[in-house]
């Protein structure tokens, strides 16, 4: 067969899909280093959900949105191992396996996708020789020489985890100012924890977030929107919360003030690390975006995403920075 490398109709960026062989068997990883077939899979079962990206020129990064893999203890920000990695002994190699590894646009991480008929073939760019593979029926997945790499059909997975609506008055394309009142501003919490609110820009070129900490003097130059962000001694109830106006959620907002609780029970104690005080901050400013709970939609549905409720500390299936689940989220919602 020859691998004709372009983009093939049937597949889009940005875009969470489930892949099936031809033993009626889906792709999965729940690990970085462990993938399975699995006979079937619900709405729940995350460990067979993949997004799609753009790695270039029709070469895409597959990232999978079911891995619970510990995370490192760390007071600074770590990405999970969660992008689709080929590994090789060289260009040369018959055989090879898969991993996941954290992003780094790496080559090995780059793949073609390959149509024919209405079978796709995955094949890594870095070794162009090798494509995903199946041995048999309960193998794990690997790689193989690219002329006989198993055929693959794809399923679009649909989700739609954020509120209705959007800001009172606001156009298609939104800036939104985020303004740190002094209030939220303490030791542990600075205004660099803050400024992670731009880990949500690139993602949607409808977005824009800009940031303006407590230091800034001055009127904010004029926005679609205003979120403020405003320390709370919440009594031990919470980490954060949004509150918005009006308070139905699905609702067109006219304001919005994130609460960050500041007393030592919240993230404004050591126990907590930048990571966790990050993640929480730029979970609040996702609901501020729009964004909601992935369980609220489907129970029982927990990907990984920064939108999942808890901390990245404790709670595996959490990221520091928006994941693949969130960018599809955020360029659904706007």
């Amino acid at each position: 067969m020859t691998w004709n490398p372009a983009t093939p109709s049937g597949i889009s960026a940005n875009t969470i899909y489930r892949f099936r062989n031809t033993n009626l068997r889906y792709l999965s990883a729940t690990t970085n280093t462990t993938f399975a077939q699995l006979s079937s899979v619900t709405a729940t079962n995350i460990s067979a959900l993949w997004y799609i990206t753009s790695a270039g020129t029709n070469l895409y990064y597959i990232e999978s949105l079911g891995v619970r893999t510990a995370r490192p203890s760390s007071t600074t920000f770590s990405t999970l191992p969660n992008m689709l990695t080929a590994n090789a002994t060289g260009t040369s190699a018959t055989t090879g396996t898969l991993s996941l590894t954290a992003f780094s646009s790496a080559d090995t991480q780059k793949w073609y996708i390959n149509r024919n008929g209405s079978n796709y073939y995955f094949v890594n760019y870095k070794y162009p020789q090798l494509a995903i593979n199946v041995n048999n029926i309960s193998a794990a997945p690997n790689l193989a020489a690219s002329s006989t790499g198993v055929a693959w059909t794809v399923e679009t997975v649909t989700r739609n985890d954020a509120w209705l609506l959007r800001y009172s008055g606001a156009p298609t394309t939104v800036t939104v100012n985020v303004v740190i009142e002094a209030s939220a501003v303490t030791g542990l919490l600075t205004n660099a924890i803050y400024n992670t609110a731009t880990a949500w820009n690139g993602i949607d070129p409808n977005i824009t977030v800009r940031v303006y900490p407590s230091t800034f003097t001055g009127t904010p130059p004029n926005a679609n929107f205003t979120i403020r962000v405003r320390g709370v001694n919440s009594g031990g109830a919470r980490l954060g919360r949004l509150v918005s106006t009006p308070s139905n959620l699905d609702s067109a907002w006219t304001s919005a003030v994130i609460e960050i609780s500041t007393e030592s029970s919240g993230t404004n104690s050591n126990n907590y690390t930048n990571g966790d005080r990050e993640m929480n901050f730029l979970h609040e400013l996702g609901h501020g975006l729009k964004l909601a709970h992935p369980h609220q939609a489907t129970a029982g549905y927990y990907p990984v995403s920064i939108m999942c409720q808890g901390l990245p500390s404790v709670n595996t299936n959490l990221t520091v920075r928006p994941s693949g689940h969130d960018k599809y989220n955020l360029m659904r919602k706007w």
